[in-house]
C-alpha cells in the first residue's frame, strides 16, 4: 500500500523497497515528529529521507484471525488461509495467478518457517503488551483482542 507524508525541511524522494506499516512511528520518531515508543516492532527508515539506501527485508501481514502473508526481500510471497499455504513469485507474477507450492517445496517450507517464527515474535509481543495494558481496557476491546487471538 503507497503511504505518503510530508516532512519539514526534507526534500520529496520516493522508496522503493517494501516496508512494514509498523515502520511508519519508528521512522516518524528517527525523524523527530514523535516522541520514541518503547515497544515498537518497526525499523526506523528515517536514513531514507536523507538518501540512504531502505535496506530490503521481510515484510508480514496479518489480516483477521485467519489470514497472514509474508513476502521476502526477493519478491517470494508466502500466502497463509485457514492452515493453508500458496507460494507467488511476485517478480514473475505480480497478479499472483500461479501458486508455486508444489513446484518450489524448497522455497515454500523456508518462507512458511519464517512466517510462522514472525508470527509468534509478533503474538509474544502483543500479549506482554497486552498484559500490560489489560487492566486500563475497556471490556468490549479486550474482547476483540481476545477473539483475535492476542490474548487469552
Amino acid at each position: 500500500m503507497p503511504l505518503m507524508f510530508r516532512v519539514p525541511g526534507v526534500e520529496p524522494a520516493r522508496v522503493g523497497t517494501r516496508v512494514q506499516q509498523m515502520d511508519v512511528a519508528p521512522t516518524l520518531a528517527g525523524l523527530g515528529l514523535i516522541a520514541q515508543g518503547q515497544h515498537w516492532e518497526g525499523r526506523d527508515l528515517s536514513g531514507a529521507a536523507r538518501g540512504e539506501p531502505v535496506p530490503a527485508g521481510d515484510v508480514y501481514s496479518e489480516y483477521a484471525h485467519n489470514m497472514r502473508t509474508l513476502i521476502s526481500a526477493d519478491g517470494w510471497k508466502v500466502l497463509q488461509v485457514d492452515g493453508t499455504f500458496r507460494l507467488y513469485d511476485l517478480t514473475s507474477d505480480p497478479l499472483e495467478k500461479t501458486d508455486l507450492a508444489e513446484v518450489h517445496p524448497e522455497r515454500l517450507a523456508e518462507l512458511t518457517e519464517r512466517l510462522q517464527a514472525t508470527r509468534a515474535t509478533s503474538k509474544a509481543l502483543g500479549q506482554s503488551l497486552t498484559r500490560r495494558l489489560l487492566p486500563e481496557a475497556p471490556s468490549g476491546e479486550t474482547e476483540g483482542l481476545r477473539a483475535l487471538g492476542y490474548i487469552e
